[in-house]
């Protein structure tokens, strides 16, 4: 195996450069003489150690502390953000205690119109006013009949004329119960008999309780 490279050797000093001989004569040329044979290559030294690390430096003493610089304007207000997620609903609460109790509240509105009631009996026939003056065979009679309410369009109310009397006319109208004042009639009326003997109403949208039904009829012997 190859050993290891020895050190390489000092270099000696040049000597000092020796006087100029004489010029000979020349001389013939010698033979060259052959080439020597190459020496072995020496062997590689070793590699030296690392030197140790220097010592660090010491710290430099603190600058001293810069003016505070100028304050930047307000920058623009940042965009909202979006709405968070609900939180979980919380606990149920204690039960409150029980409220005073409230005001009155007002009056509820009139309700709607009840059902018609049953038909009510029809009234007796009234007494004969007494005989006017004049002409017997040319004197005339108005007999009137009042039905109260309430009616329905069924109810039939007829006033009728006397004995040997005839009607030669007559109508119906509604009246207030209470005021005696006119209520508009919504029905027909009629002569009735042959030959007609009296007259016959018929309401058309119902009669209240409030509201009564005259007919009457003008007879003549």
């Amino acid at each position: 195996m190859q050993g290891a490279t020895g050190p390489q050797g000092l270099t000696g000093t040049q000597g000092a450069t020796g006087a100029q001989g004489a010029q000979g004569t020349a001389g013939s040329a010698g033979p060259q003489g052959s080439d020597g044979a190459q020496g072995s290559t020496g062997p590689q030294g070793a590699t030296g150690t690392q030197g140790a690390q220097g010592f660090q430096g010491q710290t430099g003493p603190q600058g001293t502390q810069g003016s505070a610089g100028v304050a930047g304007s307000t920058g623009p207000q940042g965009i909202v953000g979006a709405q968070g997620a609900s939180g979980a609903q919380g606990a149920q609460g204690a039960q409150g205690s029980t409220g005073g109790t409230g005001s009155t509240g007002p009056q509820g509105t009139i309700g709607a119109q009840g059902p018609q009631g049953t038909q009510g009996f029809q009234g007796t026939t009234g007494a004969q006013g007494p005989q006017g003056a004049g002409s017997s065979g040319t004197q005339s009679v108005t007999v009137t009949t009042t039905l109260a309410g309430p009616q329905s369009s069924t109810v039939l109310n007829t006033a009728t004329c006397p004995a040997g009397r005839y009607a030669t006319g007559g109508g119906a109208y509604n009246v207030n119960s209470a005021s005696g004042a006119p209520v508009n009639f919504q029905g027909t009326a009629r002569p009735v008999g042959t030959p007609p003997n009296g007259y016959q109403s018929q309401v058309g949208s119902g009669v209240v309780a409030s509201v009564n039904s005259v007919v009457y009829v003008i007879c003549r012997p």
